[in-house]
């Protein structure tokens, strides 16, 4: 078996190991020049080949050690044979061969020194090859590792993605189930509001401004609500881009394994570039969470306001409600004059005062029973207010209890709802109309 049989050469590219290959290839040319001369010379050049043969085992490489002592054994044994067939032979040959042999054999054992070296020098080589094999495998191993982290990397980045499509669904389908729920609510009080105010739309103009001024604010919150759907739905799709880009950087990796040194150098920009991605990832999450808490907090102002405006619809419709009721027991205790045409709709047509001893008993027995400061200060207020009729009778306004100031409408429309009071028409009451409204005093007298 040759030197090029017992040595093990990667396949590929051998860049780095010139010294090793030459010395094989040196070899190898040796081996032939050396058959060559032995079937030119006969056998006492052979024997001499031998012998350089035989030194050669001390050198050789692990491996073909075995063959050489094997050919040694037969060399031995042709040795003595040679031996008989020498004397006969040194004979025939004459001094100028001799000469020429031992020149030859100078100069063998000259160039089986350089083969020697040689031979050291691929021996160390191959070793070379053999800690570069190790450290390619070794690293092979830990890019395997580092490939294993990153698909479970991927796994995890895509359950976190498919997480916030849910959530923020579930979350976007609440608030249109709750804005939904509040239009319904607010539409069946603005229809009991318009069968409560026809009397008094007057005090409610400027409700009515605020709360358009309100809706108007609630429809620009929406829209920025919409547009932070939007700017999430932007997110998730740079989410499934760096997924992407992630896939592509998994196959440029696979594909960088067959070269060991530029996969060493492709591993520090690919780590460089992955760190970048889970940065960014990192901070889009927090960006999708901040948005997220925004939101929460928006809905939860909304809410609060929706309660305020509650709270103040029904103080208003309390005090109406007080109003109508004060207004019909002034209608229980004083008897008016019969309805005139033009009158005011709500109002009655006082009739002159009477000073009998059982109205004047009647006015002690209610200012008694309405004996606060907030009652004489509307009652004082509004009594002094008084306006003509077309047939010249004093029309007199005299509702009780607490009116419903500008500072009450302004607290109410602070943070109101989307309420929308239509405007009543403003029809001139007929005598068939007053008479209705004027019905119970003119069951009294």
């Amino acid at each position: 078996m040759s030197l090029a049989h017992t040595t093990m050469i990667p396949s590929g590219d051998t860049e780095g190991q010139p010294s090793a290959w030459a010395a094989l290839l040196s070899v190898q040319k040796e081996n032939a020049r050396l058959r060559k001369l032995v079937a030119e010379n006969g056998p006492a050049t052979k024997m001499v080949t031998r012998s350089a043969m035989r030194r050669r085992v001390s050198f050789q490489i692990p491996g073909e050690e075995d063959e050489l002592e094997d050919e040694t054994e037969e060399e031995e044994e042709e040795e003595e044979e040679e031996k008989e067939t020498e004397d006969k032979s040194d004979e025939v040959q004459s001094a100028e061969e001799r000469s020429r042999l031992k020149k030859l054999v100078r100069w063998d054992k000259t160039r089986l020194k350089s083969l020697e070296s040689g031979l050291k020098t691929l021996a160390a080589d191959k070793a070379k090859l053999l800690e570069a094999q190790q450290l390619f495998d070794t690293q092979r191993t830990e890019l395997t590792k580092f490939h294993e982290q990153l698909l479970a990397a991927k796994a995890e980045i895509e359950a976190e993605r498919t997480r916030s499509q849910r959530q923020n669904a579930a979350d976007a389908q609440q608030t249109m189930n709750r804005c939904k729920e509040a239009e319904r609510r607010v539409k069946g009080e603005r229809r009991e509001l318009e069968g409560r105010i026809k009397g008094d739309w007057a005090r409610v103009v400027e409700w009515k401004r605020q709360l358009e001024v309100d809706t108007e604010k609630l429809r620009v919150e929406r829209s920025r609500m919409g547009q932070s759907s939007s700017w999430l739905v932007g997110e998730n799709a740079r989410l499934e881009e760096l997924s992407a880009r992630l896939e592509a950087d998994n196959t440029h990796l696979v594909s960088q394994n067959a070269n060991l040194a530029q996969t060493a150098t492709d591993l520090q920009q690919e780590n460089g570039r992955i760190e970048e991605l889970l940065d960014d990832s990192k901070r889009a999450v927090a960006r999708i969470q901040n948005k997220k808490a925004q939101l929460e907090e928006l809905n939860r102002e909304l809410m609060e306001r929706e309660r305020v405006a509650q709270d103040m619809l029904n103080a208003v419709t309390a005090d109406l409600e007080r109003a109508r009721g004060i207004r019909e027991e002034d209608n229980a205790l004083h008897c008016f004059s019969p309805p005139q045409s033009h009158s005011s709709p709500g109002f009655m047509l006082a009739s002159p005062p009477q000073s009998s001893p059982t109205l004047r008993s009647r006015k002690r027995g209610r200012a008694a029973l309405h004996d606060d400061e907030d009652y004489e200060n509307t009652n004082a207020r509004v009594s002094k207010k008084s306006t003509m009729t077309a047939a010249g009778t004093t029309l007199k306004l005299r509702p009780r209890g607490a009116a419903v100031t500008r500072e009450t409408i302004a607290k109410i429309t602070t943070g109101a709802p989307s309420i929308i009071v239509q405007r009543l028409p403003l029809v001139p009451p007929t005598p068939q109309r007053a008479n209705s409204i004027s019905r119970p005093s003119t069951a009294i007298c």
